[in-house]
């Protein structure tokens, strides 16, 4: 199905296509992400996230494997049960002030003797890649996926054939601090989450509330759970899976494949322990080094849009970007970048 407005609607509401089967045009229907379904098995300790990554690495690790390793406290855990010498990947991005994780990063390779590598990634390295990105996507992109196939292709360059990854715990144990803060009615979630309204950005927006009305439970009160797993979760899922695919490195994720099967502790989460499962497993792994406070996959597209003036294409409010953050503006500038790339029949 064709719906080239609700496409750009949704994609600036959630950074994807949010439902399946619909896309830009004939030939540009996203796939649609979907979630692994060879789940491990189900969690509810440290002792159980450490059983299941183990036996995660213990059928799929080999010699050709890396790790895509942050400043976090996932990708941390992940570190410590490779064999020494394992290539590692932090990303660094060159931009003025721009948050680097590989410091961090750098220190949990070192305590487990990992072979460590620096990817640097520039605003030149996002405009020579998100053409072929875009179109092997069919749609346009998540702010982390040109950084991603930067990483992905250095490894890839160095033998590398499988990324480990700490996709996933966020949303799973307890990492989302701003959504888990309080319960939200309907109303409340709609206004918090959306990235971009379209509303404020498009000529011709399509509301987006219909999606956010599959979890609605009552007159003004919504299933937050059900949301961030079928709608924020899966988000980030072509994020890394274009990308890694691009570049013909496979992913390896332990933490999709778990299934926390307690309920998360609220009080303790809005008490200021947010992912208190893995925040344990991390003090075992890594008894001398403080676990840091959350660490986002942090892109400045502050520094890098500073002086963009906004979309010149009919689709969209002319200054609809002036007062918006650096990675709301990216979903607008991509998302004008793909029309223009579609219309020149590059796609």
């Amino acid at each position: 199905m064709v719906d080239k407005n609700f496409c750009m609607s949704s994609y600036l509401a959630f950074r994807y296509v949010a439902s399946q089967g619909v896309g830009f045009s004939e030939t540009l229907i996203p796939q649609y992400p979907q979630k692994p379904t060879n789940l491990i098995q189900s969690v509810a300790s440290a002792d159980d996230i450490d059983a299941a990554i183990r036996q995660v690495l213990e059928e799929r690790f080999d010699k050709q494997t890396g790790i895509l390793l942050s400043g976090g406290i996932d990708s941390a855990i992940l570190a410590s049960y490779l064999p020494k010498g394992t290539k590692a990947y932090s990303i660094r991005f060159v931009a003025p002030n721009a948050v680097d994780e590989t410091v961090k990063a750098s220190l949990y390779a070192r305590q487990y003797s990992l072979d460590f590598h620096v990817v640097e990634v520039t605003w030149e390295d996002y405009l020579k890649s998100g053409p072929a990105l875009m179109k092997r996507r069919r749609a346009p992109l998540h702010q982390i996926e040109c950084a991603v196939y930067a990483a992905a292709k250095k490894a890839k360059a160095d033998g590398i054939h499988k990324l480990l990854m700490g996709n996933g715990s966020d949303y799973l144990f307890g990492g989302l601090t701003g959504l888990l803060s309080k319960d939200w009615t309907f109303d409340e979630l709609v206004e918090r989450y959306t990235m971009v309204k379209p509303e404020q950005a498009l000529t011709n927006p399509v509301s987006v509330v219909p999606v956010y009305e599959r979890f609605r439970t009552g007159s003004n009160s919504i299933d937050l759970f059900g949301f961030l797993e079928q709608i924020h979760g899966i988000a980030s899922i072509p994020s890394f899976e274009n990308p890694l695919s691009l570049a013909g490195v496979q992913s390896l994720e332990p933490y999709e494949a778990m299934h926390l099967s307690v309920p998360l502790d609220l009080d303790r989460i809005r008490g200021g322990e947010s992912k208190y499962l893995i925040r344990e497993l991390f003090s075992r792994k890594y008894p001398q080094i403080a676990a840091p406070d959350k660490i986002p996959f942090k892109r400045p597209m502050d520094q890098w849009l500073a002086n963009w003036r906004g979309p010149v294409r009919p689709e969209f409010i002319k200054g609809c970007t002036a007062s918006m953050t650096g990675d709301q503006k990216w979903l607008v500038f991509c998302l004008e970048w793909f029309l223009d790339l579609m219309e020149e029949g590059v796609l």
